[in-house]
């Protein structure tokens, strides 16, 4: 099987951009992960306004929100945040 194609929402490249050290590390090697491996679940999934799933998964202080679109072989990263106090 090859690889997936990994496409990164401009407001998630830029917050990769500006994290640093363990936390950009954590992130980035699950970003590249998804490529080879993009049947990969998340933390927890929600829907999105179309109805589509997506994948929430916990990285460190950062939540990653992803899903896979396996009729073209991609999967698009959508969201990047911290994960809320609460």
């Amino acid at each position: 099987m090859n690889d997936y194609r990994v496409f990164l929402n401009y407001e998630v490249m830029e917050t990769l951009r500006r994290l640093r050290g363990p936390d950009r590390l954590l992130v980035g090697r699950f970003i590249e992960s998804l490529g080879p491996d993009p049947f990969q679940e998340g933390d927890y999934k929600e829907k999105d306004s179309s109805g589509r799933y997506i994948e929430i998964k916990t990285l460190g202080r950062h939540v990653l929100f992803f899903w896979a679109d396996h009729p073209v072989s991609e999967v698009k990263v959508v969201g990047l945040g911290k994960v809320s106090k609460t």
